[in-house]
């Protein structure tokens, strides 16, 4: 049986009551609150394997303020794209990522950018760090919270959580010395996500806030969400959603179109590359 937030606590209180304290361990409470909470997301997204969608995109601040018309594609878990517009209409960049390699193509330009799917070269290529990877974005995008489930098992991050007002609070932290990764708060009783932070170092590298829920093949996605660094705003409003419908596996193919005219190939854990 799987107990909300603030309900655990109140058992594990009980457990404590009835045993007596001094003849039992007590648990980390704020631990076994992350874990409910971390248990309780992937259940409310078990089945969903795919997603796409178009949205606007409205940029203040940064290298390229404006407004862009953008595309975007799941196959969940490793495959993503996203295509932006130009203000003038028509395609400008399109990134595609497939098992953790990513392609970044300029089509006006005619050249691409390889490499490893990675929060470093996303940022790069969009001149804007948003705190994640293509596919960790594309999800934050439409309410999706990153929940490092892998780290948090193989014991990498630690997960602790807290409940207050109908709302449950994760912060994912470093295990050696506690400074946070990430934070998200959601609506206790029905996951939807209101607020994530991410951190670089301590320091906030990014910050977002969700609204205008809609339900799609059963899914909750947020609508309109609003991100924010320290150089630029970014004020996503979602037009169009589709779930568990098929994409073309082509579309996530890691090839250059005809006519290409420079390529550029990143290292690993850097933002520059190599002509090849």
């Amino acid at each position: 049986m799987m107990h909300t937030p603030r309900y655990l606590a109140l058992i594990l209180a009980a457990f404590a009551a009835a045993a007596g304290a001094a003849d039992i361990v007590s648990p980390d409470p704020a631990a076994d609150l992350g874990r409910d909470v971390l248990a309780r997301l992937a259940l409310a997204r078990t089945g969903l394997q795919t997603y796409r969608g178009q949205a606007t995109l409205t940029i203040a601040g940064g290298e390229r303020p404006g407004t862009y018309n953008v595309s975007f594609g799941r196959i969940l878990p490793d495959k993503s794209r996203l295509e932006i517009g130009t203000p003038l209409g028509g395609t400008g960049l399109v990134l595609t990522a497939n098992a953790g390699t990513m392609m970044a193509y300029n089509v006006p330009e005619r050249s691409a950018g390889i490499g490893p799917e990675s929060r470093e070269h996303l940022a790069a290529v969009l001149d804007a760090d948003l705190g994640g990877n293509l596919a960790e974005t594309l999800d934050w995008l439409v309410g999706i919270p990153g929940t490092m489930e892998a780290d948090v098992l193989a014991d990498k991050v630690r997960l602790s959580a807290a409940a207050e007002g109908g709302d449950a609070t994760a912060s994912w932290s470093r295990p050696a010395d506690g400074v946070l990764l990430q934070e998200i708060t959601i609506d206790d009783k029905t996951l939807k996500l209101k607020s994530a932070r991410r951190f670089d170092n301590g320091e906030i590298a990014a910050s977002a806030e969700f609204d205008k829920w809609k339900k799609e093949s059963g899914f909750e996605f947020a609508r309109h969400v609003i991100v924010k660094t320290a150089a630029l705003t970014c004020d996503v409003k979602v037009t169009k959603l589709e779930a568990n419908v098929e994409i073309p596996a082509e579309a996530f193919e890691l090839q250059t179109p005809p006519g290409t005219e420079s390529i550029i190939y990143w290292k690993a854990g850097a933002d520059d590359g190599e002509q090849p």
